[in-house]
């Protein structure tokens, strides 16, 4: 297969479905290629010129003002990209959940502009305040996750109560992750009274170390229920049945 060079950086252009570039990436790719003196792997193309493979090496290519080398195949696909990408580097979940709302998929599409909004949060907390439950991994992966346009507003409802917590606690909280992954199961059970656990949470929260889950499940327990006229053990309902 026949390397071609050239330094019309016009001549490129992305497939909107890979994964998005990152900028830290292209910054080390460019030092590499300093030290190395030239481009060693091709970039690959297909004959719309849309790089298929290669497009952290072209950013860093054109910033640096190098031409590029490339091969054109038709054979590799947008369907390849995961495969070769995976080969390199791991995708991770905002990866695929960019992969596949650039192809079109509405809940996909949705749940990417509500992860940019709400980044300051894990994505494990972000699908459990849209899904209202845990949404493994997998399903992810496989594109095998669909939202309504409710749970859509219910989820970013749900994600601004917990940013206000954020905004407003007074304490560092321990492991962030299992604190609002759990604040968002309390958040949906029935008859909770969200007021009365904002507050619990903003006025009595501290800084022990309420590391793991049901250590954290407990206290948050405790502090619903302060001065409650009626004890709610949150916890039982919360963590795995064991």
């Amino acid at each position: 297969m026949e390397i071609l060079k050239t330094q019309n950086y016009e001549l490129f252009s992305f497939k909107k479905e890979n994964r998005e570039v990152s900028y830290n990436k292209v910054a080390s790719l460019k030092s590499k290629l300093i030290d190395d003196g030239r481009q060693i792997i091709p970039i690959i193309c297909n004959s719309k010129m849309e790089i298929i493979d290669g497009q952290h090496r072209f950013q860093a290519l054109k910033e640096l003002n190098w031409p590029i080398m490339y091969y054109v195949d038709d054979a590799v696909t947008g369907a390849d990209l995961i495969t070769i990408n995976n080969t390199q580097k791991n995708w991770g979940m905002l990866d695929y959940i960019h992969y596949y709302a650039s192809l079109g998929n509405v809940t996909f599409k949705a749940l990417e502009k509500v992860v940019k909004a709400y980044d300051e949060f894990p994505l494990k907390v972000i699908l459990s305040a849209i899904g209202k439950k845990y949404i493994k991994e997998r399903r992810i992966k496989a594109g095998d996750v669909e939202f309504s346009e409710d749970d859509i507003k219910d989820g970013i409802i749900c994600l601004q109560y917990m940013k206000e917590i954020k905004d407003n606690i007074k304490v560092k909280i321990i492991n962030p992750a299992i604190f609002f992954f759990l604040v968002t199961k309390i958040y949906y059970l029935q008859d909770i009274d969200k007021n009365r656990l904002y507050n619990n949470i903003i006025l009595k929260y501290g800084t022990e170390n309420y590391g793991n889950a049901e250590q954290c499940a407990l206290v948050l327990e405790h502090f619903y229920n302060f001065h409650a006229k009626q004890y709610r053990y949150i916890s039982n309902e919360i963590l795995p049945k064991r």
